[in-house]
C-alpha cells in the first residue's frame, strides 16, 4: 500500500525505514505469489494495473474494518458512540423509525445519526453503511448478518369522499365496478397483488387497473385525494384510520400477507459494534410495539356508514 501511495519504491522505502531494493523484492514476492503484475513500470514511475487497484480497494477495506473493530473496542466500556450511517427504506423509515429517535438521542447522546432515506440496493461494505432497513423476502446477500423485523401487510382502504361518491364493496368481486389505484414496482416492473383470498372457483380476483403509479406514497396521496381504493401499508393506513382521513375496505376479506418481511441488515464486522448493537435493539423494540397494534382500536368507525350504491 506505501508504493502504491508513494508512486516508487523509493519514497516507498523511505516512507517505511528499508530500502528501495527490499521494497522491490517485496512486491515481486506478492505478485509472484498472486499470479498478477499489480504495478506498472516505466524508468520514471509506478503505476497501478487494474488488479493493482482491485487489491488496494480490498486492502483499504480490510484496514478500515481493523480501524473501526479497534475503536469500537477501545471505547466499548465507555459506552456506545460515534457516527452511524444508515439507510431506511423511506416509507417505514418516516413512519416507524423517524418519530422513535428522539427517545433513540436521549439514551445515546454520543451516537451521531447519519441517515439515508433510500429504496435503492446499496453496498454496505462500499458505501460505508453501518445499517440499512429493507423489506424484502430475504436478505439479498447471504454475507450479511440481519434481523428479521417481521411481515408488512397490505390494507385495503379508501377516503369517505370517494364511499359516498361510490359506496363500499361488500365482496372482493364488486371491486369490478371500483375505481382501483395500483401500485407498480419500479425495480421489478411488477403491479402488486392485492391481499385478497381466490374466489370460490379458484380464480383469483380480477382487480381493475384504474391508475397505476409507481410511488407507494403517491398511492397513499391519491387515495386520499378520493380517487380510488387503494392497498396501502399498515404502517400508513393506521394513522389515517384513526384520524378519519381513510375508511378500511373489505377487512373481513383480507388474507395476511407474508412474503415482504421488513429486515435490518448490517456487515459482519459491525456485529459487535456497541452503536450498531444499541440501534437493532432500539428499532427491534420499536416493530414489537408496531406489530402488537390492533388494527381495530385505530379505526374511527364511521357515524353513518354511506350505503353501496348500485
Amino acid at each position: 500500500m506505501q508504493t502504491a501511495r508513494a508512486g516508487s519504491f523509493a519514497k516507498a522505502a523511505e516512507r517505511m525505514g528499508g530500502t528501495p531494493s527490499g521494497v522491490a523484492k517485496a512486491v515481486r514476492r506478492m505478485e509472484d505469489r498472486l499470479g498478477t503484475t499489480l504495478f506498472a513500470r516505466t524508468t520514471r514511475k509506478l503505476s497501478l494495473t487494474e488488479t493493482g487497484l482491485l487489491l488496494l480497494e480490498h486492502a483499504d477495506r480490510i484496514l478500515d474494518a481493523i480501524a473501526q473493530a479497534e475503536a469500537s473496542l477501545a471505547h466499548a466500556d465507555a459506552g456506545p458512540r460515534g457516527r452511524l450511517k444508515i439507510s431506511l427504506a423511506p416509507g417505514i423509515g418516516r413512519a416507524l423509525v423517524l418519530p422513535s429517535l428522539r427517545e433513540f438521542m436521549r439514551a445515546y447522546p454520543d451516537i451521531l445519526l447519519d441517515i439515508d432515506f433510500d429504496s435503492r440496493q446499496v453496498d454496505l461494505v462500499a458505501e460505508g453503511y453501518d445499517l440499512v432497513l429493507r423489506g424484502g423476502v430475504a436478505p439479498p446477500d447471504s454475507s450479511l448478518r440481519g434481523r428479521n423485523l417481521g411481515p408488512e401487510r397490505s390494507l385495503l382502504c379508501a377516503s369517505p369522499s370517494y364511499l359516498q361518491e361510490k359506496g363500499a364493496p361488500n365482496t372482493p368481486a364488486d371491486l369490478a365496478h371500483h375505481r382501483c389505484i395500483r401500485y407498480r414496482s419500479p425495480t421489478k416492473g411488477r403491479i402488486r397483488p392485492w391481499p385478497l383470498p381466490p374466489l370460490s372457483s379458484g380464480c383469483s380476483v380480477e382487480v381493475p387497473q384504474t391508475i397505476v403509479l409507481s410511488d407507494p406514497e403517491a398511492v397513499r396521496l391519491s387515495a386520499l385525494a378520493g380517487i380510488g381504493i387503494a392497498a396501502i401499508a399498515r404502517y400508513a393506513a393506521l394513522p389515517a384510520f384513526a384520524n378519519g382521513s381513510l375508511q378500511p375496505v373489505l377487512a373481513d376479506a383480507l388474507v395476511a400477507q407474508d412474503e415482504n418481511d421488513n429486515w435490518l441488515l448490517w456487515p459482519p464486522d459491525r456485529q459487535h459494534v456497541p452503536k450498531v448493537r444499541a440501534f437493532v435493539d432500539h428499532v427491534v423494540a420499536v416493530f414489537d410495539a408496531y406489530h402488537r397494534q390492533d388494527a381495530s382500536q385505530a379505526v374511527r368507525k364511521p357515524a353513518n356508514r354511506p350505503p353501496r350504491k348500485r
